[in-house]
């Protein structure tokens, strides 16, 4: 049987993550099917009939499965879903945590699942440094006494505590 490589994703995610470099490599693993998930109700606002058929819809598409690929606006698969995908090998995650997309339960029971974490480590440590230092130098506020001033600001008089040195983050 040919392998079919599901993806849970949006369109636009899709083109945003995938290189056509990067889908030409999917599509020799087989056949690839964009499976956008149903948007999730806000706020715990019911389902409504059309909800219903899109998510039976996509819950169908994934028992074709042989592999899933998630994104972060992909609904939790859990183990009831895995289950009934009786060819799936593996769950590919394009972001860092898999929390809130595959159940702990499936991945205990041995379903294989990878993830973004350490290809994004790095620049999820450069924006949390980044913010660190901005909120050292007290950008937030400078800007915000600008924009209510539109005018010039004494940083020395106005922000004496702005810098890093000495500080301690957490």
């Amino acid at each position: 049987m040919f392998p079919v490589v599901v993806v849970a994703m949006a369109p636009e995610r899709f083109e945003a993550f995938f290189a056509p470099d990067d889908v030409a490599r999917l599509r020799g693993l087989g056949e690839v099917r964009l499976v956008p998930p149903p948007t999730r109700p806000i706020d715990g606002e019911p389902l409504g009939r059309d909800d219903h058929v899109r998510m039976d819809s996509y819950q169908q598409a994934l028992t074709q499965a042989t592999v899933i690929v998630t994104g972060w606006e992909t609904p939790l698969i859990d183990a009831d879903q895995v289950a009934s995908c009786r060819d799936l090998r593996g769950v590919v995650h394009t972001g860092g945590s898999i929390r809130g997309h595959v159940a702990a339960e499936s991945i205990l029971a041995g379903l294989p699942v990878s993830s973004q974490t350490a290809g994004n480590a790095i620049a999820v440590t450069e924006f949390t440094l980044a913010q660190i230092l901005l909120g050292a130098k007290q950008v937030g506020q400078a800007t915000r006494a600008y924009r209510a001033r539109r005018g010039p600001i004494d940083p020395l008089t106005e922000f004496p505590l702005v810098g890093a040195e000495g500080s301690t983050v957490g």
